[in-house]
């Protein structure tokens, strides 16, 4: 008597109903909508920070170095940058400072007229406030640096608007 032998097949599990699938795919598509926000928002971040200057020097911050005034040679310029910081009216050190090319120890303060602000000082007086506050820390520097300091108001006339 000969047997036949069936070749065994796997058992394949009967397929799931359409239902038990939702929750798993549910979650990976709550998964990529999350990572695509993650990554837009730290894309955006990048370009801000960026275009913002993250990667650029602070070079306005030098001014407020100690060793910053010695940066220069012309003594003039030392005394300025010893003054830029003076406080001035909205903080708009509305001062603009020419050097006397003729003589090594003089320079000239004029107000910049880009930097007025006549919407809240229409006579300006906020201004000249202001510049006097830099000829006096002008004055401190040159003191502190061993020279004599000396103001000649319009030198080259009467003031004219």
């Amino acid at each position: 008597m000969t047997t036949l032998i069936k070749p065994t097949t796997p058992r394949v599990p009967p397929p799931a109903p359409h239902g038990s699938r939702r929750p798993h795919r549910a979650r990976r598509i709550v998964f990529i909508v999350t990572g695509a926000i993650v990554a837009v928002i730290a894309a955006a971040l990048a370009i801000i920070l960026i275009a913002g200057g993250i990667f650029v020097p602070a070079n306005y911050l030098q001014p407020w170095a100690k060793s910053y005034p010695g940066k220069f040679t012309d003594p003039r310029m030392k005394l300025v940058a010893s003054a830029l910081l003076a406080p001035s009216g909205h903080h708009m050190q509305p001062w603009s400072i020419k050097l006397d090319p003729s003589d090594p120890n003089a320079l000239y303060l004029y107000t910049d007229p880009k930097r007025l602000t006549l919407a809240v000082d229409p006579l300006a007086r906020q201004t000249v406030v202001s510049d006097g506050t830099f000829l006096a820390y002008l004055r401190i520097a040159g003191q502190r640096a061993g020279y004599s300091v000396a103001f000649n108001l319009f030198p080259n006339g009467t003031y004219d608007e």
